[in-house]
């Protein structure tokens, strides 16, 4: 196999990422624990009847805690160790697989090329594999920026249920600590990669019980956005979000997107489906320019 620090400095590299594929999953429950029963925050996709107000349950609203913004991969490696998806942690064999994250890494490394960012990533080594996750990121919070993080987790919970076929419950407050997880496996290369991606939820006509839905299951991401208007709006939502929507949908498989869209006031007036195949396409002339 090819030597990673050789791959990234040569002019010109032929890189291939294998199509993902999924190979377990676990839940988190409200007090950032993992729960006994993998499947308890799987949900089911509904389209619900509009308009809704994103506004709705705002000061009710249950954040993280400010302890899940050192988690790091607590919750991966927990599960992982669970399972020993890869091979005994406690014989003295090397791991199978190179590397080991979360998604929203892979797709912050995805953008780089094209984005003006900085960040930094902590990297060790145990056992052959490489345990990678981003660390020291300065977060400014503000009103208007939580309450556009809040549009997204209430977008949410319109649409999302326990079941294909029971209602929404839409007055429980939104909370932002459960959370469904997909441990996938892919090649980079000859590099085997092992990370975990929060799913939002799955457009399914039938209630799973096992686990055996992943290897067919279709995931879907589900994201707000500012009605669009003129071509400036749209221009500005191909060039900054496209990118990061493709990214993150790609590493997991993901086909649909589904894009609600709402009112400067918060209120969601439609929800259209976006194809993640058509996005490179609609994306190419801002990947042209390159930062490294």
């Amino acid at each position: 196999m090819e030597n990673l620090e050789t791959l990234l400095y040569k002019k010109e590299v032929s890189v291939s990422l294998s199509t993902p594929r999924p190979l377990e999953c676990f839940s988190v429950d409200k007090n950032r624990k993992l729960m006994d029963n993998d499947l308890n925050c799987l949900r089911y996709f509904i389209y619900p009847e509009l308009p809704l107000d994103l506004n709705d349950g705002f000061k009710s609203f249950i954040k993280k805690p400010d302890t899940a913004k050192h988690e790091g991969l607590k919750h991966l490696l927990e599960f992982v160790l669970k399972k020993q998806l890869c091979i005994n942690y406690f014989s003295s064999k090397t791991l199978d697989v190179d590397f080991i994250c979360f998604r929203g890494l892979l797709s912050l490394l995805m953008r780089t090329p094209y984005e003006k960012q900085s960040w930094t990533v902590c990297a060790v080594r145990w056992k052959g594999a490489i345990y990678l996750c981003e660390f020291d990121k300065c977060e400014y919070s503000f009103e208007k920026a939580e309450l556009f993080n809040y549009y997204g987790h209430k977008f949410e919970q319109y649409t999302l249920s326990n079941s294909p076929h029971n209602n929404i419950n839409k007055n429980e407050p939104v909370n932002e600590c459960e959370e469904f997880c997909v441990v996938f496996e892919s090649f980079l290369n000859d590099f085997k990669l092992l990370y975990g991606a929060e799913v939002d939820g799955i457009i399914s006509d039938i209630t799973h019980s096992s686990k055996s839905f992943l290897t067919n299951a279709n995931f879907v991401e589900l994201k707000t956005n500012r009605l669009i208007d003129n071509q400036q709006q749209q221009f500005s939502f191909q060039k900054h979000k496209l990118l990061k929507f493709w990214t993150q949908s790609f590493l997991v498989g993901i086909k649909t997107i589904m894009v609600g869209y709402r009112s400067d006031s918060g209120i969601l007036k439609k929800i259209l489906p976006l194809q993640v195949s058509d996005i490179p396409k609609t994306c190419e002339r801002f990947c042209k320019k390159k930062y490294v």
